[in-house]
């Protein structure tokens, strides 16, 4: 997120119990936890070791898992922060509100004088599970936490999915799902809602894209259609502009492999693969598109962003720390250079063991690809200190058009896990435990030097209970005690990684040893990062009534000036940004990196307070030209009954306004598309809406369309004429509607289709 136009209050100061350490060996509690821990998983794989398990089922115990290690925001303990409350939450609250009203949430009012919300790209508007939701639950605090949830067992799905699809293990399958969806993205960036969505049907995407090239059978190009609309509607952008070109060395990759193996037959089968894809697609995201398009030449960062912005929030050279103790990169900003969103790439000490194992093994060629491409990606992370994300900025289409180089880690993770899931196969299949141990040793002692170089650095170690997580060091900590803290975690979990290889490498009990080490590995480093990135002390349930209070619905919003309405600190709560959507009020603040280029002409504009210091609806008697718009830039402030436009056309009325005490006017109807109004005046006046100017919107006077000119850059005025009127204001979008249902009628019929049952052929299953 960007940036607050008003400076925002300081989130309310919730006073906390004092927290004490613990009386007992404080270094010595994570070992004895990790090592019980792992001795539990052990024992009930042990037990299940007779129990077949089915494919389904997997699934089922990936997503325990997840629950285990989010367990706190799975079931209302702690609330979602940051960015998950202070934009996302009343974002998908304005949809809901808006479908449970009868409307689809193509306008809201309440943020930097309205904007077209079906327009921005991070609202959620045309993404069907945000529609879902938002029908069923409303979206209150738990909705939100439900979709955070629901997206983490996505990702576990999906990159298992991916996995099995490149040939993969079971077990390899499932220790890559866990690495992925419990580290990394799903850990750091809790709070950006879209990173979450869109990471989560990345492996998905991917998968259908393999599976299609390999097949080319229609129902993995419908697939793949679905999971890359998902990805459009409800996701981040620059993950689609790096997945984008992904595919294309994928494919350009298996068009080599084709003209050697002089397979001329592929050609039909693909164009039509290709054609049905992409029309299915257009057909998901009409809405979208059409939305994006008719923006781009409208909003602020429609023509991408400068240098300096796209070099912002790097994955610097300290955060490679991250892959061995992700517990420090919350401590110490300054040291890592960047935000704490953006400094995690871990994605498992036990999957750090066995890609240093594909280093040195012979690897095929789909790993070369991943590997090759998940470097370049981590390069490219590091932002300024290498000139790559700079070359891909300037050259490379697409680029320019997000922020955080950071955001590339997480292909370099995802990419990376696909040789580690052939390493675990390497050892399973070959029972070769030597080379491994001899490469988990060498971890060991690399990340003991580490241990005892800041264990002199670190002060008295106090482990709190209070709040969220499992552990949690007292406030005073440094960057130094949390590396050792997590040390002795991680280097018990190697000597216990070096037992299972020692003792149990013949043993076909090692598939379950192996996944148990994986799981208590993520979800002990889960815990250990919770309570700084993904959750706060405040409880989802008090935050809930706090909510409660505000209206529901669309109310007519109050008559008071727009420029009072401020964003507020709701007290006793963690909400302190976009709070006006809650409490239904017009506002030119907003917390939303969508913004109108009239808007932010207007709020710069010296003139800006005369024009905001009225309702959100208004008469005027007083109009002032001016022959050129560009000069109400340097405007000083004017009457607030004053209204300044540069439209020729209302020259010719200005001597004849006038005002009368017996004028009356009032609010007989409002949502937020549509808002009607009962005039009776003597003489003729201007009726002043402060919204934004936009197309789609028009002005009709007892049910006959006028002539709306603009004032002040940006908002919206008609010239009412004397007597008794109905005077609408109405946003509409002819095509709004029809791209609903297109895109509703088929997400269904594309879900139908990929759940029914079908009797299809045996497939290859690798993509060569």
């Amino acid at each position: 997120m960007e940036y607050s136009f008003k400076p925002q209050d300081s989130p309310t100061k919730v006073q906390l119990s004092p927290v004490r350490p613990l009386p007992t060996a404080h270094c010595l509690l994570p070992t004895a936890y990790c090592l019980l821990t792992t001795f539990y998983y052990l024992s009930a794989m042990k037990l299940a070791t007779s129990i077949p398990i089915k494919p389904l089922h997997r699934h089922f115990i990936l997503w325990a898992v997840v629950l285990v290690g989010f367990h706190q925001v799975a079931f209302m303990q702690n609330i979602l922060q940051w960015d998950m409350l202070d934009a996302f939450l009343p974002w998908r609250k304005f949809i809901g509100e808006s479908l449970r009203n009868g409307m689809l949430p193509l306008w809201n009012p309440y943020e930097h004088l309205g904007y077209p919300f079906h327009a921005d790209p991070q609202s959620g508007a045309w993404y069907p599970v945000a529609w879902l939701l938002g029908l069923l639950t409303g979206y209150s605090v738990y909705g939100i936490q439900l979709e955070y949830i629901l997206h983490l067992f996505v990702a576990a799905s999906a990159m298992y999915v991916l996995s099995s699809t490149l040939g993969m293990s079971s077990t390899s399958s499932m220790i890559t799902a866990l690495s992925y969806s419990m580290g990394s993205v799903f850990v750091s960036n809790a709070q950006h809602l879209t990173w979450i969505v869109s990471a989560a049907w990345l492996p998905f995407a991917l998968s259908a894209w393999l599976q299609f090239l390999n097949t080319l059978r229609l129902r993995h190009i419908i697939k793949f259609a679905l999971f890359i609309a998902l990805m459009i509607t409800g996701g981040y952008p620059g993950f689609l502009f790096i997945l984008f070109y992904l595919l294309i060395v994928i494919f350009i990759l298996r068009i080599i492999e084709w003209r050697k193996l002089k397979q001329k037959n592929v050609i039909l089968p693909l164009l039509k693969g290709g054609g049905i894809g992409l029309a299915l697609l257009l057909a998901l995201t009409s809405g979208y598109i059409l939305s994006i398009a008719e923006s781009i030449p409208l909003m602020s960062r429609g023509n991408g962003i400068n240098l300096s912005r796209a070099l912002f929030g790097p994955f610097s050279l300290q955060c490679m720390l991250s892959f061995m103790f992700p517990y420090s990169t919350v401590k110490d900003g300054e040291y890592f250079g960047t935000d704490i969103s953006m400094a995690n790439g871990y994605a498992g000490i036990i999957a750090a063991s066995f890609f240093l194992l594909a280093l040195i093994r012979r690897i095929n060629r789909k790993e070369w690809t991943f590997m090759i491409f998940g470097l370049v990606c981590l390069l490219v992370a590091f932002g300024d200190l290498l000139p790559l994300r700079e070359w891909l900025y300037l050259y490379v289409p697409f680029m320019n058009m997000f922020r955080f180089p950071s955001l590339f880690r997480i292909f370099a993770v995802l990419c990376f896990l696909v040789p580690v899931g052939f390493s675990i196969d390497y050892v399973l299949a070959k029972r070769r435990t030597r080379i491994l141990s001899a490469v988990t040793i060498l971890l060991a002692t690399i990340m003991t030097g580490f241990v005892f170089y800041h264990m002199d650095r670190s002060s008295y170690l106090k482990p709190v209970t209070e709040g969220a997580g499992w552990f949690k060091l007292a406030g005073d900590a440094t960057r130094s005690d949390h590396i050792v803290f997590q040390g002795i975690i991680q280097l018990s979990l190697l000597a216990a990684f070096l037992s299972v290889l020692f003792y149990a490498r013949k043993s076909f009990r090692i598939h379950y040893y192996l996944l148990a080490l994986v799981a208590t590995d993520m979800v002990i480093a889960t815990q250990l990062n919770l309570p700084y990135t993904v959750v706060n002390e405040f409880s989802p349930i008090a935050s809930q009534h706090e909510l409660n209070n505000y209206p529901s619905g669309f109310p007519v919003p109050a008559k008071s000036p727009v420029i009072s309405h401020n964003d507020f600190s709701v007290p006793n709560s963690p909400f302190w940004r976009n709070t006006n959507m809650y409490a239904k009020r017009i506002s030119a603040d907003g917390f939303n990196p969508f913004i109108l280029n009239r808007f932010d002409l207007l709020y710069n504009a010296p003139a800006r307070d005369s024009a905001l210091n009225r309702p959100f609806i208004h008469l005027s008697h007083n109009l002032e030209y001016v022959e050129q718009e560009t000069s109400i830039k340097s405007m000083s402030a004017r009457s607030a009954h004053v209204v300044v436009t540069s439209a020729p056309e209302m020259k010719s009325i200005i001597g004849t306004l006038g005002h009368h005490s017996s004028d009356r006017f009032r609010i007989s109807d409002y949502n937020p598309q549509h808002i009607t109004t009962e005039v009776e005046i003597k003489q003729p006046q201007i009726m002043t809406l402060l919204q934004n100017d936009y197309p789609g919107w028009e002005a009709r006077i007892d049910g006959e369309k006028v002539k709306r000119f603009r004032s002040y850059f940006t908002l919206q005025s008609v010239a009412v004429p004397p007597g008794k009127h109905t005077v609408e204001f109405i946003y509409r979008k002819g095509w709004a509607p029809v791209s609903f249902w297109l895109a509703l009628i088929g997400f269904v019929w594309v879900v139908w289709y990929l759940v029914k049952p079908v009797n299809k052929p045996p497939e290859e299953v690798v993509a060569r």
